[in-house]
């Protein structure tokens, strides 16, 4: 069975360990991280993109997904048993002044008429919040790793 729950029930194989004894050791910041270096550039040429970046944790990536996808006072909709809800809700608000609309869904699978209801549930004007960015996770870490059907991020 593979556990899709959470990126820290991976363990490292020998061959993983070995890699890392044998890592080039270098210095991120400064671009000496050798195989730092080669992971972002085989995955910006793989997603036609100009550059990548190397997060450690979903954590980092969640955040910093957020910090450039809104500003101060934005809204975020999202599924409330949703990792940057559930565990990540005080950090974000704390470090990008955004809030939080949450949806309850069955079984972490959010709808477009979730999303419609999360807007419409409260007053909008020029003077509140706008609701900017949509989270959806994929695989959902509070139901047990449920993949999320494509079906719906398309709609």
């Amino acid at each position: 069975m593979i556990n899709l729950r959470s990126d820290t029930f991976t363990k490292p194989s020998s061959e993983m360990m070995d890699s890392i004894l044998r890592g080039d050791g270098g210095d991120d910041c400064y671009g000496e991280s050798i195989s730092t270096n080669e992971l972002e550039s085989y995955c910006a040429n793989y997603f036609g993109t100009q550059a990548a970046i190397f997060m450690p944790s979903g954590t980092m990536a969640n955040l910093v997904a957020i910090l450039v996808s809104t500003n101060p006072g934005d809204e975020i909709i999202t599924d409330s048993s949703y990792h940057i809800n559930y565990f990540e809700s005080a950090q974000i608000s704390m470090f990008s002044g955004t809030s939080i609309n949450t949806i309850q869904s069955l079984n972490g699978i959010v709808t477009d008429t979730h999303i419609d209801a999360a807007i419409n549930n409260k007053y909008r004007s020029s003077v509140t919040n706008k609701a900017t960015l949509i989270s959806l996770e994929n695989t959902i870490n509070t139901h047990g790793g449920k993949i999320f059907p494509l079906s719906n991020m398309k709609s």
